[in-house]
């Protein structure tokens, strides 16, 4: 467009012109209000600054810290542009917000996000998300950027609650299992660490007795006294309901580890004013297991039921012995799993030790007694290897087998003409207590063909801390099917003979310790012999087992004794042996 013809203005494309730039100017006027209410409207803080400083203002005069942002980090526009943004970042987020800014200024990233802490005027910090943009201004050269700024606090605050229920245990506010796992990982080391388990024996009893709102008041008190013994190196957690751990970082003198195991036995005894509820230390040095949590809680747990077990003490330290013995146990329990699901093919074999009649000296039964032969170990002790097939539940399956190799024998038996022979099983009261328990029974004996009528089960006396109810009425069913009970290793455990009156069992087998005292006692001292009258008087049939002398089965043949078995007569035999001296013993007489 002419704006000059022949020499002279030419007024109609003057007036355009004018009117374009005033149009124009309109527009930039509308974007400024448009950008200024958008800025100072958002929702978000934001902030415009240049070469890492909040900016005055922009080359057109607006604003560069909106009133959200102010009001977010509680401090005015025109404090925010003396201080900066390091004087009121939180010292903790600070090295980490300058790393991601120098990156961002080298041009190594194009922006970047974080979440992080500003400080107020009064010491208070607000959490927000913030993210920061290049950004780039025609006529401002240097570093230019904007930051967006949203305020995440009560997030924050939910996330913190929900952390601390997931570290914290409810009952006490100790930090948790799970949180001790993180602590030991995020340990620098675990040299000269130590952890003392503190375990509550019995605390089950609690409930029974008491009741759960005492229980858990005294486990509040337990918990309340010992994280008094908290501070810089020493921490307390408590785990599961009965059990706490102490754990004491930086220990430079093992004195102190005696004298503040003492001092938790102390302070969970103030808080158990009961005799029979106790508290036991498991101690164990973490330099020996590393950051292995399992291994820590499973070590320390073994030493603590040591130190219970041994009834000397109240603490105990884990020992390379200990960690044996946990080898051992570990193997023999693989062991007895791999036989019951059959990865194993030998491994549980059964003897037999005659159960002599005192009247006739002919053989009346066989005590069946099961052997576990280990891959690795070899024979295993029946004691050893019981009680951990017990701990595990693994005893119903090996019981089930016991069973019918011990149905099998007497069927052996039976095929040979010893139509009056009767076999003795052992049981366990995990074993009784089972609905399957009898319809097994009753299975077997179908499967091998054996009546039930010449079936015994042997119960430990351990069945009179059960229900002595629940027993009875497993223990009238078996009556009904023939089965006759045994109470075996009387005298040695919970059981005394007025007790027996509220069992339906019809035989007391006497403990061996009580017949070894017979070649040492004058007869006149003697109880066995009233143990044997009561148990009459009581309708019971009486064993002694250990039977290993003359003296001794003419003393018990004396004072009317109805069984004996023991070494005197025979070691448990293998199945074709115990045939064989069947055979021998009617042939020859004893």
């Amino acid at each position: 467009m002419d704006y000059i013809i022949d020499g002279k203005p030419n007024v109609k494309s003057i007036t355009a012109m004018d009117n374009k730039i005033e149009k124009l100017g309109k527009d930039l006027m509308e974007k400024e209000r448009l950008f200024r209410t958008l800025f100072e409207q958002a929702n978000l803080g934001i902030t415009i600054g240049h070469n890492g400083s909040y900016m005055e203002e922009t080359l057109a005069g607006s604003p560069t810290i909106n009133k959200k942002f102010q009001e977010i980090v509680g401090r005015s526009y025109e404090e925010l542009l003396k201080i900066g943004w390091e004087n009121i970042t939180h010292p903790d987020d600070v090295q980490m917000d300058r790393e991601n800014f120098l990156r961002l200024w080298r041009g190594e990233i194009d922006d970047f996000q974080m979440e992080k802490r500003y400080i107020k005027p009064d010491g208070s910090h607000v959490w927000v998300d913030m993210k920061i943009c290049r950004l780039i201004l025609d006529k401002l050269e240097g570093f230019n950027y904007i930051c967006f700024v949203e305020d995440i606090s009560k997030r924050k605050q939910n996330e913190q609650k929900l952390m601390y229920i997931y570290e914290h245990d409810p009952l006490t506010g100790l930090y948790n299992r799970r949180y001790f796992s993180t602590y030991i990982e995020d340990m620098d080391t675990v040299e000269n660490s130590v952890a003392i388990l503190a375990n509550i024996k019995n605390f089950s009893l609690l409930n029974l007795t008491y009741g759960y709102g005492y229980a858990e008041e005294l486990i509040q008190s337990i918990g309340k006294s010992l994280s008094e013994l908290q501070d810089s190196h020493t921490k307390v957690f408590h785990i599961s309901i009965d059990r706490f751990i102490v754990l004491l970082e930086k220990v430079k003198d093992r004195g102190y580890i005696e004298s503040i195991s003492w001092e938790i036995v102390s302070r969970m005894d103030e808080s158990m004013p009961i005799n029979t509820i106790h508290g036991y230390l498991g101690i164990l040095e973490l330099g020996e297991v590393g950051r292995d949590v399992d291994r820590i809680l499973k070590y320390s747990s073994i030493a603590a039921k040591t130190a219970s077990d041994r009834q000397e003490g109240r603490f105990c330290l884990f020992s390379k012995e200990m960690e044996r013995k946990i080898l051992r146990r570990e193997r023999i329990q693989e062991n007895i799993a791999g036989y019951v699901d059959g990865r194993i093919s030998k491994g549980l074999f059964m003897e037999y030790q005659p159960i002599i009649d005192a009247r006739t000296l002919d053989v009346h039964g066989f005590e069946a007694l099961a052997r576990f032969n280990s891959p690795q170990l070899g024979l295993v002790p029946p004691n050893e290897f019981i009680e951990i097939a017990e701990s595990n539940k693994l005893i119903v399956p090996l019981g089930r087998d016991i069973m019918r190799q011990s149905f099998s024998f007497l069927n052996s038996l039976e095929e040979r003409g010893y139509n009056d022979i009767f076999i003795s099983i052992n049981i366990s009261i995990i074993q009784l207590l089972r609905d399957d328990f009898i319809p097994d029974l009753i299975q077997a004996s179908r499967e091998t063909g054996i009546s039930l009528d010449k079936v015994n089960l042997e119960l430990t006396e351990s069945i009179f801390s059960s229900n002595i109810t629940e027993i009875n009425t497993k223990l009238s069913r078996l009556k009904q099917l023939g089965i006759e009970t045994a109470i075996d290793d009387f005298g040695t455990g919970y059981s005394s003979l007025s007790r027996e009156r509220d069992l339906d069992i019809s035989c007391l087998k006497i403990d061996k310790a009580f017949i070894d005292k017979l070649d040492s006692t004058n007869e006149g001292d003697s109880i066995t012999s009233d143990i044997i009258s009561l148990a009459h008087k009581l309708g019971h049939v009486v064993v002694a087992e250990g039977v290993e002398t003359e003296n001794q089965m003419n003393y018990l043949i004396k004072n009317k004794c109805d069984y004996f078995q023991g070494y005197y007569f025979s070691k448990p035999l293998s199945g074709e042996n115990s045939i064989e001296f069947i055979r021998k013993l009617r042939n020859n007489g004893m």
